[in-house]
């Protein structure tokens, strides 16, 4: 049989499931604990290609993080300094984590830092056929402050894994209405667009942005489950780009006691009578 391609825009929306990187976390703060829940969702291009007849097959796709409502990634990122820090996170289909090196706010007037993270899918929370995710990923941060309360989200990054994702998609006769499930390994580029909102400074706001990424070469090692009919089977799948929506809340606890003034260290006065 001739194989059929589909060109499938597919929307941030919360019909299936994939896993996505984690945006950027902020600027370097020095030292205490930073807790963050946040949303996301993806918007990727994708060349479907199925057995004939194609007239038979309905696709409906999208992926998001999760339900609309439950934040579907919380993390924390605990720092002893204020050039470095070590950082995780879960959602529900993966877990990793990273450390930073760089300069904070206090060091330098645009606050930078280098992060190398990893994450798998057998750490997160529900372990199945996304237990085979694995990622290494570089990035460069970059944090340039227009006002007291708002800033940009910057980066630049490289990474390389093996990514997974879910799709549904059924016969138009409704015989099945399972989806697809997707595996392969590529390597992107990826950048951060996005701004920083200090509600209140450096002790919670939020940030919000998109990340972009382009595939290197082709992906590798694609695999397709799908529970459709036999004539339906998936076949092949391309991607070349991509993108990645993202919402995070954050909240900053600083470690340390605030400086004081004693009683002492005021500046006393004495009385300018008669010396002895």
């Amino acid at each position: 049989m001739t194989a059929v391609a589909f060109l499938v825009f597919v929307a941030g929306v919360s019909i299936g499931c994939a896993h996505a990187p984690p945006p950027v976390p902020g600027p370097l703060r020095g030292p205490g604990f930073q807790a963050n829940a946040g949303y996301y969702g993806t918007s990727e291009p994708l060349k479907l290609t199925f057995r004939e007849p194609a007239s038979q097959i309905q696709v409906n796709v999208g992926q998001s993080g999760g339900a609309p409502v439950i934040p579907h990634r919380f993390g924390g990122r605990w720092s002893g300094a204020e050039w470095f820090d070590l950082g995780a996170d879960v959602t529900l289909l993966d877990a990793g984590g990273d450390v930073r090196f760089g300069m904070s706010e206090k060091l330098t007037s645009v606050p930078w830092s280098v992060s190398l993270g990893g994450r798998s899918g057998g750490a997160g929370p529900i372990s199945k056929d996304n237990r085979s995710i694995r990622e290494l990923r570089l990035r460069l941060d970059a944090y340039p402050r227009l006002a007291r309360k708002l800033g940009l989200s910057l980066s630049a990054g490289i990474s390389r894994g093996r990514r997974w994702a879910y799709y549904e998609a059924k016969t138009y006769d409704n015989f099945v209405s399972e989806g697809v499930t997707l595996l392969w390994e590529d390597t992107r580029l990826e950048a951060t667009l996005g701004a920083n909102w200090d509600l209140s400074p450096n002790r919670f706001g939020a940030r919000a942005g998109v990340m972009p990424y382009v595939i290197l070469g082709d992906a590798q090692g694609v695999k397709g489950k799908s529970s459709l009919p036999a004539y339906a089977q998936l076949t092949d799948v391309s991607q070349d780009f991509g993108f990645v929506f993202f919402l995070d809340i954050w909240a900053f606890i600083r470690f340390g006691k605030k400086p004081t003034i004693s009683q002492d260290s005021t500046p006393s006065t004495r009385s300018e009578g008669t010396k002895p």
